[in-house]
């Protein structure tokens, strides 16, 4: 089982209904109780609308515990002094990727202020981060083309065109707050266009943007929900890319972010621009112009360099995680069949003493046969009959009826059987078709075989 962190419990303001928030160990992704959720968005159950959902898998939207991993959670939950799941015989966790696919959909006005208040000021508090912007450049296994995630307000996104660009779609120039279902703070916020020209002097290969005074910073809310109306190929992949890896991989505590401070930006529109103070400096002496250029192009050799690193740094830490769950699952395949054999040799065990116990019986009884002739239950008339027909014996004394002799036959042969009879008369007393004279038990019976 995954492990998990109690991080704090929190009550929303208009309702005063509480929700304890965890933090996944393993991958610093938050996770909450789905029947707190439930009942703060006031669904009746959320396992009908992620559990059933054909695009919510188990283990990125939600985490279903029963069995085992569910005593244990239990028992951490007792130690964190949590009550009221004690009884529980399975009990379904929504992840942060879930609840910001939940937000995604169509929602009453009331449920998109509780995710505003969600996603706005309780997850943020899962990490620490001082500076007002983070950007990181990340390679996918699902995606041809590199991604440059953005962190604005405490929470992940991208750009607009960064989004059109990759989805091959028109520029978003129809997205305003309340129009389209996009929500401010929910879904989607306003760009700072000075912050953009920061980031584009920061970073040599950002895309550009045509529209630079009207920008859009897709939440991942927002992200899921543009996908979600794009049915295409590159839509599918990029959900993937962005829900199984992206987005976990930079969730994760000490994740390698690239910080820009608000007094940067204040400075910058201070001296309107950092290109035109490097501008003048350069255009001073062409002396100051070569050193400046083979600086920027040394600069531009190490964040190349610096890139491919990140780069081979993100690939090898996917690559550690999948060998690490494959190591877990063989680990945990490799108890569950010590377990499983260990439980079919005492199975076995038990089946060889009741075999013992079995062999000492049919012994006591052969013993007591060769000493005492087995007692047969007296055979029907019917029995004798059917005997009679299949060895083909008539009894040639009239007196004496054919199921007079067969019983006299079984008696002494101890069988009922009529291979046992026919072997004793063929074996023992010669029977061969003709006349015979058997003598059992004082009496001689005529008889003759067909």
């Amino acid at each position: 089982m995954f492990s998990l962190e109690f991080i704090q419990i929190f009550s929303y303001p208009a309702s005063r209904k509480a929700i304890h928030l965890f933090r996944n160990r393993e991958n610093g992704e938050g996770v909450m109780i789905s029947s707190e959720i439930a009942s703060l968005l006031e669904y009746q159950s959320l396992s009908k609308i992620l559990v059933r959902d054909a695009h919510a898998s188990h283990g990125i939207h939600y985490v279903l515990l029963q069995g085992v991993p569910l005593q244990e959670f239990k028992i951490y939950l007792q130690q964190a002094n949590i009550p009221g799941y004690q009884k529980a015989t399975r009990l379904l966790l929504v992840t942060e990727t879930g609840i910001c696919f939940l937000l995604s959909k169509h929602c009453k006005e009331k449920r998109i202020r509780i995710g505003e208040w969600l996603l706005y000021q309780i997850l943020p508090k899962l990490r620490d981060y001082q500076s007002l912007f983070y950007y990181q450049k990340i390679s996918s296994l699902y995606l041809q083309e590199s991604l440059y995630l953005l962190i604005y307000q405490g929470r992940m996104g991208m750009l607009d065109f960064q989004l059109t660009e990759v989805l091959g779609l028109q520029p978003i120039d129809y997205v305003a707050y309340g129009c389209h279902g996009y929500v401010e703070n929910v879904h989607v916020a306003a760009f700072p266009p000075n912050l953009y020209q920061r980031l584009i002097q920061e970073i040599q290969d950002f895309p550009s943007s045509q529209a630079q005074n009207s920008l859009y910073f897709f939440y991942e809310s927002g992200i899921y929900r543009l996908l979600n109306k794009n049915s295409g190929p590159i839509a599918s992949l990029l959900q993937k890319a962005l829900e199984r890896e992206i987005f976990p991989l930079f969730r994760q505590l000490g994740t390698h972010w690239i910080g820009i401070k608000e007094e940067e930006i204040c400075m910058l529109e201070k001296n309107q621009g950092k290109n035109n103070v490097l501008t003048s400096i350069m255009a001073e002496t062409k002396q100051d112009w070569d050193i400046l250029s083979e600086r920027q192009r040394i600069l531009g050799s190490l964040e190349k360099i610096q890139e491919k690193l990140m780069n081979f740094e993100n690939k090898s830490s996917v690559v550690w995680n999948e060998n690490r769950q494959k190591m877990e699952d063989m680990e945990k395949s490799h108890g569950l069949l010590k377990k499983d054999l260990m439980m079919q040799q005492q199975t076995l065990l038990k089946a060889l003493e009741k075999l013992d116990e079995l062999i000492a019986k049919l012994g006591a009884q052969t013993r007591q046969n060769n000493s005492f002739p087995e007692v047969l239950d007296p055979p029907s008339m019917k029995i004798l009959k059917e005997i009679c027909i299949k060895l083909g014996i008539y009894h040639l004394d009239k007196v004496t009826p054919n199921t007079v002799l067969m019983r006299a036959l079984i008696d002494h042969v101890h069988s009922l059987e009529t291979r046992d009879i026919e072997k004793f008369l063929q074996e023992k007393l010669f029977v061969v078709p003709g006349e015979n004279i058997v003598w059992l038990k004082e009496i001689d019976y005529h008889f003759w075989k067909k």
